[in-house]
This record gives C-alpha cells, structure tokens and sequence, in this order.
C-alpha cells in the first residue's frame, strides 16, 4: 500500500481511489478490524496527508507497523486440520499479474531517529535491516516454489531509497515472528506478532495481519 501511495504522490495525481469490501466479514483496510487491526488506517493517515498537503509529514511518534501473511506458504508442512494456502489462479495462468503467496515481513518504521530493526524466530535472528530516520519499509520474505517459470522479483517492489528489500534463503519455521528495535546499543522495543502465521491457514487466501507498536525510549519508560 505504500508503493501505491508514493507511486500517485510522485505521479502528482489529481485523485486517490480506495478500494476496499463492504461486507465487514471481509475485513477491510480502511478501518480498523481484526486482522489488520490499525495498521492499514495508519498508513492511509499518513499517506492521505501527504497527498492533500503536498508535504511530507514529519514523524510525531514514533511506531513499528508489521505486518505479515497469517500462515506459511513455501512448502513448510502446516499443522494438521489446517489447509496451505495456494493461490490456483496464479498456477493455472502464470501471466495473470498477482502476487504470489509467500512466507513475508513486511515492516514500516516512523522514526526520529535511525535504529536497528530484526526480524526474530523465537531467539534466531533471520533478518535485520538499519533504518535512518523519517518513514521508510523493509520487505523480508522468502519466494513461493511452483513449477513454472515467473521471475519472483516481477511481482515484488523493487527496492528503492525509502524500501529496502531482503530475500530470504529459508522458509519460516516458527509460528510466532517476533521484531527487536534497537537503538545506540540499547532495545527500545521487542514486539510478537498478533497471532501465530499458521492459526488462520484454513482460509486460503491473501490474508495478511497487521499491527502497530509504539516505541518508547529507556529513559522515558523508566519514568
């Protein structure tokens, strides 16, 4: 949603459409729901600013938004009584232009200040990004494995001065993603993801869960 945003920013559109279902049992990501609970409607205020100021807001608070698919998707066995996701339409037609599913982190960061942000497996670190300050994106994922020819990078972005983009050798192999902030050698965060990537396997679609965390600094959480 942030590319597309800066995308129409950049492109100095007249006009934002945001398209999203009316059948609540859908969620939505425009208001806050269950899965992406406010992360989405963080990144559409933000962006909406910009887009009607023309300026670049500047970071009041800072915050961690994570987001992340609610089950894995590249070949890892799923728990039993639970289904993999595939998306049959992708297999079936390789020239339709749609994501593929994928184990992904997908992280924006508002800081004041540069920090270090890691992307956890209980205890192992698989990924870690250094961000400057301002409001910048980090996509970790690892690509699907299908038996057709479809170069991974054509459905991602591209990585840029405001994303940064990570591939990952492995696929996930823990339930529970976990992100460390760091800042001038001390965690001013450490955040657990809003539910287990695999406890919504059953529904078999594009689903992706949301989250948003404040960082506060030591000296202010130890008031």
């Amino acid at each position: 949603m942030a590319s597309i945003w800066r995308q129409a920013i950049e492109a100095d559109s007249k006009y934002i459409m945001l398209q999203t279902w009316n059948d609540l049992s859908e969620d939505s990501s425009i208001m806050p729901e269950s899965n992406h609970g406010w992360a989405f409607f963080e990144l559409n205020k933000y962006y909406s600013k910009w887009f009607h100021t023309g300026k670049e807001p500047a970071v009041e608070k800072e915050k961690i938004l994570f987001f992340h698919h609610p089950q894995m998707a590249s070949g890892v066995k799923v728990p039993e009584g639970h289904m993999q996701m595939v998306d049959h339409n992708f297999i079936k037609n390789p020239d339709v232009p749609v994501t593929p599913p994928t184990d992904y982190i997908g992280v924006v960061a508002f800081l004041k200040a540069p920090a270090i942000i890691s992307v956890q497996l209980s205890n192992t670190v698989i990924a870690k990004q250094d961000f400057p300050a301002g409001v910048h994106s980090w996509l970790a994922y690892k690509p699907a494995q299908y038996a057709v020819e479809k170069k991974w990078t054509d459905v991602y972005p591209e990585e840029s001065n405001w994303l940064s983009v990570t591939i990952l050798d492995k696929p996930f192999t823990d339930s529970y993603v976990y992100l460390s902030v760091h800042r001038d050698n001390d965690r001013i965060g450490l955040f657990r993801s809003q539910r287990p990537i695999v406890e919504a396997a059953a529904r078999s679609d594009m689903t992706v869960i949301g989250n948003v965390f404040d960082l506060e600094s030591p000296a202010k959480k130890a008031e």
